[in-house]
């Protein structure tokens, strides 16, 4: 590996690894993995060896931190962030920064609105599960399969997977007829 140039820092814009480990809410290894990706760059040394960043890095740091917690790879993190190299042109770097952000942007859109989704349900889930908590029926857990809370019309689907219900003996339930699916085929 090529040792890199150090550039001169004056002490008043230049940060320990652990000042850019406080600002930016991350632990010392994660600094030194991304330092070692090249999304961020130590500017020089300490006489003792200890690592001086620039000041600037610490909000590079905290993009990085960022887009890797919107589920970004280190690869694309890298495309975001030398985006603007890629053109001959201003106008050709532009549009490459444009196109990788309008990619990412409905990346990131589509989660929102996964995350608002599961966030409704999880609320609702819990106002349930507070009354299961509250429950006194003394048959417990075989209270639930006659309870109406999981089947009410405003129990989301999630409810469904995360506490499900006792399934009814096969002597107890008549069987019900799949009309969804005739041949393996849905619908036909």
């Amino acid at each position: 590996m090529a040792a890199r140039a150090e550039t001169k820092v004056a002490p008043s814009q230049r940060l320990t690894l652990k000042e850019m480990v406080r600002g930016a809410n991350t632990t010392p290894r994660a600094v030194r993995f991304y330092e070692a990706q090249n999304l961020i760059r130590a500017a020089a040394r300490s006489p003792g060896g200890h690592r001086w960043f620039h000041r600037s890095e610490l909000a590079r740091l905290r993009l990085v931190i960022d887009l890797r917690e919107c589920g970004l790879s280190i690869e694309e993190i890298r495309a975001v962030l030398s985006a603007k190299n890629q053109g001959t042109t201003p106008q050709e770097s532009a549009l490459a920064v444009q196109k990788l952000l309008s990619t990412h942007l409905h990346d990131l859109q589509r989660k929102v609105a996964i995350l608002e989704r599961l966030g409704r349900e999880f609320t609702s889930a819990l106002q349930i599960l507070d009354q299961c908590v509250h429950c006194e029926d003394p048959r417990g857990m075989d209270a639930c399969s006659s309870c109406e809370l999981p089947r009410l019309s405003t129990t989301p689907a999630s409810f469904h997977q995360i506490w499900t219900l006792p399934t009814m003996p096969e002597t107890a339930a008549a069987p019900v007829a799949d009309k969804t699916h005739s041949r393996g085929k849905p619908g036909a």
